[in-house]
């Protein structure tokens, strides 16, 4: 015999089935509205706005036009990945030479900032402190859940009264609920799966601001990372074309050195010299020649800690466009120690980055000293289809409904846990004040030393070039002596070491005085520019 309940189950069945349609079409309407949120934090960021304002401190003037990275020959990656099942073939020995790949050095600042692992990582930070502001953002926003419920019950019951009877029972709900907070509490006697949890006032409302704070800590520690990336990448392209000037300077040395052995033989022969200065001659020349194998040991190294750097195989040959290494400028001359100290203290991320941790630290002290006083809310609501009877029936089926609000004040272990939390925080405060402080005394060191290098450097520029002059002028006078027969061949060895001495000063000051710009430079909070000036070298 069919029962009445049995003949609506269709329909019932059908209702059923359109709440779940309805409550999906809904969740899926709150996760748009959540990424659109996403969004707005994203672009409307404060730290943003202070990232995009002009830097008062003056650029030098482009007088060289910036190059765009060339499309390096071991720089690219397969698009698509080989099969995982096909073993890649084992590298071969090639008698072939690598040939050399070349670029510029702005092309190579622009590659490594491209191409750097560091940044990369400071890339992901920020994403994940973009992700947790969002999530302080939607604490506000309600969890939706959908599910059923069964409870069955045979055997002794106590009633209301207090009497132990025999009952069979069960019970059966289909249906969802909203409500604040984000973990899943079951409900009783097979009722809705009820959003009783709790959701602190404190942290809704301050939560936010601290994730916010955090993130541009984070943005900031990624301008810190990007800044001494390109510090050690045009410091190694520095060191790479330092050593090839050595190199080229020990080369000619060892072409003098080498018609100075000849002079010594024709002048034996001829009974104008001895074979001591021979041998003498050949020692010289040797020496040479280990200084030569020496510089391009060195190139080699420097060549492939400028390719790690650009994340570039290490046997990459990097060819430098720049013929010699020449004196650049890459910030305005004739600048106070104070005003580019002041430059350091308003520009340097790294105090950007620790004064957001400060106002973090600071957010995070008003939130415990708010907790107290801000309650808990529970806050919840569920509808769906319940019914039940019988042990077998499932009668009177019909709409239930559920809504539950609730406040509770907590003063966690009589109020010892909140003051302790509060007073950890002052004491974080006064350490995130102490690191601000050891911050800025760090920066005014660094910018005092840096244009002391550079000025240091400056000066040794001028020296080195009189020097190097008076070198040349040296040989010169001393082989003509050689030539006219006014002189011995072994009188030009003290004028080819004194000659080789000082271009290698001179290259070194170079060296050194492109170095400390680019630290002054990252010492003010400025990355390097995307062009320079070559300073013409008189």
């Amino acid at each position: 015999m069919t029962t009445r309940t049995e003949k609506h189950a269709g329909p019932e069945l059908l209702r059923v089935c359109g709440c779940l349609a309805i409550l999906l079409a809904l969740s899926l309407c709150g996760c748009g509205r959540g990424l659109g949120v996403g969004n707005r934090l994203r672009s409307d960021s404060p730290f943003k706005k202070i990232a995009q304002r002009s830097s008062p401190l003056p650029k030098p003037p482009a007088t060289v036009e910036p190059r765009r990275p060339r499309l390096l020959r071991h720089a690219g990656r397969p698009l698509v990945p080989p099969p995982p099942d096909r073993q890649p073939p084992m590298p071969t020995e090639s008698t072939d030479p690598v040939p050399a790949t070349q670029l510029d050095f702005w092309s190579a600042m622009e590659l490594g900032g491209a191409n750097s692992l560091l940044i990369e990582l400071s890339r992901q930070q920020v994403e994940l402190a973009e992700q947790h502001s969002i999530e302080a953002q939607a604490l506000w926003y309600p969890s939706l859940r959908m599910g059923l419920g069964y409870s069955r019950h045979d055997g002794q019951l106590q009633n209301a009264i207090g009497d132990v009877i025999q009952a069979g029972r069960n019970s059966f709900f289909l249906g969802g609920g909203a409500g604040l907070g984000s973990a899943a509490l079951p409900g009783g006697a097979a009722g809705p799966p009820r959003m009783t949890v709790n959701l602190s006032l404190a942290d809704a409302r301050f939560e936010p601001v601290i994730a916010e704070r955090l993130l541009e800590a984070s943005r900031a520690e990624q301008s810190s990372v990007m800044n001494d990336v390109l510090l050690e990448i045009a410091i190694a392209y520095i060191d790479v074309l330092e050593a090839r000037g050595r190199l080229v300077h020990s080369q000619q040395s060892f072409q003098d050195t080498t018609h100075l052995l000849e002079l010594a033989r024709i002048f034996a022969r001829e009974g104008k010299g001895s074979e001591a200065e021979v041998n003498r001659a050949q020692v010289e020349r040797a020496g040479m020649q280990i200084a030569m194998e020496n510089n391009q040991r060195q190139i080699t190294v420097r060549t492939a800690w400028l390719a790690q750097k650009l994340h570039l195989p290490a046997d990459t040959d990097l060819l430098p466009e720049e013929e010699q290494l020449r004196p650049m400028q890459v910030i305005e001359d004739q600048q106070g120690l104070k005003v580019l100290v002041s430059h350091g203290l308003a520009q340097r991320p790294e105090l950007a980055r620790q004064h957001s941790l400060l106002e973090a630290a600071e957010g995070e002290l008003t939130r415990e000293q708010w907790r107290p006083w801000l309650p808990n809310l529970q806050v919840g609501a569920s509808g769906g289809t319940f019914g039940g009877g019988g042990s077998g029936n499932f009668e009177n089926q019909g709409g239930r409904g559920d809504l539950e609000v609730l406040a509770v004040w907590e003063w966690r272990n009589l109020g010892v846990v909140d003051y302790t939390r509060q007073a950890q925080q002052k004491t974080r405060i006064r350490q995130q004040q102490t690191h601000k402080a050891l911050i800025r005394d760090q920066v005014a060191t660094e910018v005092t030393v840096a244009l002391a290098q550079v000025e240091s450097y400056r000066r040794q520029m001028a020296t080195a070039m009189a020097s190097l002059q008076a070198a040349d002028d040296s040989y010169r006078r001393n082989r003509q002596r050689v030539r006219e027969a006014e002189g011995m061949p072994l009188e030009l060895i003290q004028a080819i070491r004194a000659r080789l001495e000082a271009q290698n000063n001179y290259t070194g000051s170079i060296a050194g005085f492109n170095r400390a710009q680019f630290r002054l430079l990252r010492a003010v909070g400025q990355p390097p520019v995307s062009g320079g000036k070559e300073k013409p070298t008189e």
